[in-house]
């Protein structure tokens, strides 16, 4: 469960930043 949070968190980021 943790480390499938920290993905999540990443991805996010990477998807902000692509957004960007």
């Amino acid at each position: 469960m943790g480390w499938r949070w920290g993905v999540n968190r990443t991805v996010s980021q990477i998807h902000a930043l692509l957004f960007l």
